[in-house]
């Protein structure tokens, strides 16, 4: 079907007015148009069985069935045409069948133009009001993301002091390096991973004391470096009888030697990755 313009939506059957714009004098079809007289700019809409069930369609036949005392005749799968757009359009609708042929009625419809200004006005203020809500929507979504964000924030915060990540799951253990002074001071012993310190070359072949879980093994869970003297980071020593302890001693051992430029200690402390 063609186009009808939306403004006869928005309107009663009452607030439209029709404007025949033949000469129609009962069922006489002088004053109609014939096929061949209808204008050739005209553009195809549809059928008169399409146009009947629109609200322009039932006003105009019972407009002409009550004022005019015309009815239409039974010629429903003629075409309906139009001229020209929107409210200005002609239909020129197929309304009779006479001797020469088939007739057009053509017919204009409009709306009051205080009811078409009150439409107006009443957009306007649809609109308004449609912003103002959009607006109001926007501030409770900032305001809402903003508490989103600050309770996000205050949960890493929380989590954080218990060890955990910020979404909550556990943060898994850095895996613990080991660091053993032997030879009465004069060499040490660094592994950063466990395969290191268990090589047979070491002090301990076969045993590690380096990669994750040790330090919560032989120090304790939740036991920070920096609570037993020893920088960030879980450095281990290894004892005699094959135990494992925090490597404070051996850290402050090398620490002033390095500070004061002894390369030895620097490497060592550099190996584990510890600053001075």
């Amino acid at each position: 079907m063609g186009y009808i313009d939306p403004i006869f939506d928005k309107v009663s059957a009452d607030q439209i007015s029709i404007i025949p714009l033949s000469n129609l004098e009962e069922r006489k079809t002088e004053g109609m148009t014939p096929e061949q007289s209808l204008p050739p700019d005209k553009q195809t809409w549809g059928t008169r069985k399409e146009f009947d069930g629109t609200k322009l369609g039932i006003k105009a036949r019972r407009f002409f069935k009550e004022q005019l005392k015309f009815d239409y005749d039974d010629v429903t799968a003629k075409p309906v045409y139009t001229k020209g757009s929107g409210r200005d359009a002609t239909f020129f609708i197929p309304v009779a069948q006479g001797p020469l042929g088939y007739y057009w009625e053509a017919t204009r419809f409009t709306v009051d133009p205080a009811v078409l200004a009150a439409i107006g006005t009443e957009q306007q203020q649809s609109e308004a009001q449609a912003a103002i809500i959009a607006a109001q929507q926007a501030r409770d979504k900032a305001k809402a993301d903003a508490e989103i964000r600050k309770l996000q924030a205050e949960t890493a915060a929380l989590n954080a002091q218990a060890g955990l990540s910020p979404d909550g799951s556990a943060v898994p253990a850095p895996p613990a390096k080991e660091l053993t002074i032997f030879n009465n001071g004069n060499s040490a012993f660094t592994a950063v991973s466990a395969q290191e310190s268990m090589d047979p070359a070491g002090p301990h072949p076969g045993v590690s004391g380096a990669g994750p879980g040790m330090w919560e093994k032989f120090v304790g869970t939740n036991v920070k470096p920096e609570a037993v003297g020893l920088p960030p980071g879980q450095y281990l020593l290894a004892y005699n009888n094959g135990n494992f302890g925090a490597a404070t001693q051996e850290y402050n051992s090398l620490l002033p030697e390095a500070r004061t430029g002894d390369t030895y200690a620097q490497q060592v402390l550099r190996g584990l990755g510890i600053s001075f």
